[in-house]
């Protein structure tokens, strides 16, 4: 009742509508790289629960010896990974649709059979729609606080720093095209892999010496 604008006369379904109105209105006025996130509730026609929301745009890292690059959605998910640190979870991406979002660069985020939410990039007609300059991609994320329930802030053992140092290995795999990063990470972290800490891809070939099909 009695809202300050139209904007206001209804219950926000999302957080990132109101994070990308921020985002414009900080594009507008000069700023280009752009890093925001909000808590708050959010209701759909199950009731009322507490989210978080981030968004993003702009360069990565701005430093005057290195090209600029820009951010993706693997920096939306990082952030998602972040947080599930802090509740000792281990995320797991799956390729997903989400409306508002670009098929294909949108992921939805599971701990176990849990979905928390999900990850991507922005579609560029909404961008658009809310007054974004053509070209510029915006990467953004949202989790359900209410799924984190039950593990969140669990205890949490001291342990002591390792006797060695830790090994870093790069490994080639030859798999095939259609298989996603995340299945691929999955099949590394088998159960018995007591010791491995981090499994991380950075790079992706396919060309000459490589059978079709393949990657």
């Amino acid at each position: 009742a009695n809202p300050l604008s139209e904007k206001f006369a209804v219950l926000r379904p999302s957080m990132i509508p109101g994070l990308l109105d921020a985002l414009v209105y900080n594009r507008r006025r000069g700023q280009e790289d752009v890093r925001l996130f909000e808590a708050g509730a959010v209701f759909t026609q199950t009731g009322e629960s507490q989210r978080v929301g981030w968004i993003l745009c702009g360069a990565r890292d701005a430093h005057w010896s290195q090209r600029a690059e820009p951010v993706d959605v693997f920096d939306a998910l990082g952030i998602g990974e972040v947080l599930g640190q802090a509740w000792a979870l281990t995320l797991r991406p799956e390729a997903a649709r989400v409306p508002g979002f670009v098929p294909g660069r949108t992921s939805a985020v599971y701990a176990g059979d849990r979905r928390l939410g999900h990850v991507g990039q922005i579609d560029a007609r909404v961008a658009d729609a809310r007054g974004l300059p053509a070209g510029v991609m915006v990467v953004a994320g949202e989790f359900d606080l209410g799924a984190f329930d039950g593990d969140g802030m669990a205890v949490r053992r001291v342990e002591p720093l390792p006797r060695f140092p830790s090994v870093v290995r790069d490994l080639s795999l030859l798999c095939d095209v259609a298989l996603s990063a995340a299945d691929l990470r999955a099949t590394i972290r088998q159960p018995g892999c007591a010791f491995l800490r981090e499994v991380r891809e950075f790079d992706r070939y396919q060309g000459k010496g490589i059978p079709p099909g393949k990657v």
